[in-house]
C-alpha cells in the first residue's frame, strides 16, 4: 500500500496539513488495556502531550501552554467553517470546544501546528533551538528499530537509503 509519508526534517509537521489532533483517549486506553501496551493509556499519555505543545490560547488540565510545538486554534473568518459547524449540529453532532480537550467528539475549529502565523513542525519545534554543534543530522538515513535497555531507548538502529546494504547502531552516549 503507498503510505507517503513525511520524510524530510520535522517528519510528516514538515508536509501535512497542519492539523493537530492526538488521537481519541478511548484508543490509548484499548492499547493498554486490551491490546497489551501497558503505560500507553491515555492518562498515561497526557502529561507528555501537555509537555510537548505550547497551546496559544494557554493551558489547563487537558493542554500544555510551555512545550515546543506551537498550536493555535484556527480563527480564521471564513464562512465556510462557521456553515461546516453549524451543518454538523444541525445533523445531530455534539460540538466541541477542543477535540483536544474533554469533548473528543464533535465538531469545532481545530488545532494547527502553527506559532506566531507560522508551520510549526518538529524540526522547527526541536532541532532548530540547539546549537548548530550539538547536533549531527543524518540525512537519507530512515531508523529501523529502536534500541532498549528496559525501559530506556539508548540507541537507534539505521539504514542510509543511498547505502541500502548496511545498519549502522547509534548510541545515545555517542552523540
Amino acid at each position: 500500500m503507498y503510505w507517503p509519508r513525511g520524510r524530510v526534517l520535522g517528519g510528516s509537521l514538515s508536509l501535512n496539513a497542519m492539523v493537530y489532533i492526538r488521537g481519541h483517549a478511548l484508543d490509548y486506553d484499548r492499547w493498554s488495556n486490551q491490546e497489551g501496551a501497558s503505560g500507553w493509556s491515555y492518562e498515561d499519555c497526557l502529561p507528555y502531550f501537555k509537555h510537548t505543545e505550547r497551546r496559544e490560547s494557554g493551558g489547563n488540565q487537558y493542554r500544555g501552554d510551555s512545550g515546543h510545538l506551537g498550536v493555535w486554534t484556527g480563527n480564521t473568518p471564513n464562512p465556510l467553517f462557521d456553515a461546516f459547524i453549524e451543518a454538523g449540529s444541525q445533523a445531530g453532532y455534539p460540538l466541541s470546544e477542543d477535540l483536544n480537550g474533554e469533548q473528543q467528539e464533535g465538531f469545532c475549529r481545530m488545532d494547527l501546528t502553527v506559532s506566531g502565523g507560522e508551520r510549526c513542525s518538529a524540526s522547527k519545534a526541536w532541532l532548530r533551538p540547539l546549537p548548530s554543534d550539538s547536533l549531527d543530522i543524518k540525512t537519507n538515513t530512515m531508523v529501523t528499530r529502536l534500541i532498549f535497555d528496559k525501559k530506556q531507548c539508548i540507541g537507534a538502529r539505521t539504514v542510509n537509503r543511498l547505502q541500502p546494504n548496511g545498519e549502522t547502531d547509534i548510541h545515545a552516549n555517542e552523540v
